[in-house]
């Protein structure tokens, strides 16, 4: 059985003009955690946290000694606003801190000094993916509908014997044509994802991509759903037993997530309509492949895009 966990690494902390930046082995996750304000971002493996003096001090205090890399300094204007100020421990207000993020989630998805990035043109890339994929069916769509009139059109004209010869003919090629169909999708769904960060260096993500198929989305939904599900419940060790949908609630009220909502879905919502569609296709109240495979499809895109957000590695 392939292994999966991640060879141990020393933690690394960065910043850029307002927040620092933390990578931290799996196994020494919960350092960060407990530090307060801190939100990890998937998309770029690091926990994020506020140019704050109280955080800068709780970093040095608890990283420092055994990083690898610490290139972070105090922040200035906290120390300005200190030494104006007649108590000298004062901290940043709620709004200080609310518009810091403001201004965090309208800069690039990239840090300064950071060891990482992420592609800024990754939505538009995706995009251009999904328009490609969305000419394709149209063109097949059009193709079936071309050759479904000319068979009409030799029905009509044709005895009982040849009409019959014909609908088995018609059935069979029908039978091809959804078959190439398929074919197609899945291809194109496969190049759509494989495009975007999340599978880059990421065997186990590659590899629930080669999974994916249009004839089997139930199976594909059922047993993704449970790896999420696994690492909502990973966030709060001390309680395991919580529901998927008390999981989502309450990591969006604690802002466990670096959550970016411009130019994209959001991070909660996608988690919440995930698990619509997992519970329409393990319970379904009619047998309409045509539903089932637009449920399968429509978790399979939300679950790759979120999964690139919430995933932390073991």
């Amino acid at each position: 059985m392939t292994d999966y966990r991640t060879p141990y690494f020393p933690p690394e902390i960065t910043e850029d003009l307002k927040f620092y930046y933390l990578k931290i082995h799996p196994e020494e996750r919960q350092i960060a955690k407990d530090i307060q304000f801190r939100q990890w971002n998937g998309e770029i493996r690091k926990w994020v946290f506020p140019k704050k003096i109280s955080v800068y001090k709780e970093l040095v205090a608890k990283l420092k000694p055994k990083a690898k890399i610490f290139k972070i300094t105090e922040p200035q204007h906290e120390t300005k606003v200190n030494v104006n100020s007649s108590n000298k421990e004062s901290n940043l207000t709620d709004d200080q801190i609310k518009e810091l993020w403001q201004d965090f989630r309208r800069q690039p998805k990239q840090e300064l000094n950071a060891t990482s990035s992420v592609s800024d043109n990754k939505s538009l890339l995706i995009q251009e993916k999904l328009d490609e994929f969305s000419e394709s069916i149209n063109f097949l769509k059009n193709s079936l509908s071309s050759q479904s009139e000319k068979l009409d059109s030799l029905l009509e004209n044709k005895n009982k014997n040849n009409i019959l010869m014909l609908e088995k003919k018609s059935k069979g090629n029908e039978n091809y044509q959804n078959e190439k169909i398929d074919d197609v999708m899945n291809k194109y769904f496969r190049q759509i994802i494989s495009d975007g960060p999340m599978l880059k260096d990421n065997p186990k993500m590659q590899s629930l991509l080669e999974s994916f198929n249009i004839n089997q989305l139930t199976d594909f939904v059922l047993e993704n759903h449970e790896i999420v599900y696994g690492t909502l419940k990973n966030i709060d060790a001390n309680n395991k037993s919580k529901s998927y949908n008390r999981c989502v609630d309450d990591a969006r009220r604690e802002g466990y997530y670096f959550n970016d909502r411009e130019g994209t879905v959001d991070l909660y919502q996608s988690l919440s309509i995930m698990m619509n569609c997992r519970n329409a296709l393990s319970h379904p109240k009619n047998k309409n492949k045509t539903r089932k495979k637009f449920l399968g499809i429509l978790y399979a895109l939300l679950f790759f895009e979120t999964w690139a957000k919430i995933h932390q590695e073991n």
